[in-house]
């Protein structure tokens, strides 16, 4: 499609230039991205594999000062990420 086009056109133009690499941004993997993701997310993905190149695992973390507050968070997401109604 023309987005395609564009994002080739775009790499052939930075090639030209003498740029090694073109960065796409996150791809996106049911059942391995941490957190829930939406069909637009995995369609995006789709679309920026389909220039091909090599794709790097970006490791990332968090840092809790409170236990308490690193409780409530995991908690809260567990129950987001099984369906269950939020606590108020």
């Amino acid at each position: 499609g023309a987005g395609h086009l564009i994002q080739w056109r775009i790499i052939e133009a930075l090639k030209r230039m003498g740029a090694f690499y073109y960065e796409t941004g996150w791809n996106f993997v049911p059942g391995i991205s941490q957190g829930v993701i939406t069909d637009k997310e995995v369609n995006i993905s789709k679309f920026k594999s389909g220039f091909g190149g090599n794709k790097y695992p970006l490791l990332r973390g968090e840092k809790f000062y409170s236990k308490e507050y690193l409780s409530k968070t995991l908690s809260r997401r567990a129950a987001e990420h099984a369906g269950m109604p939020k606590k108020t």
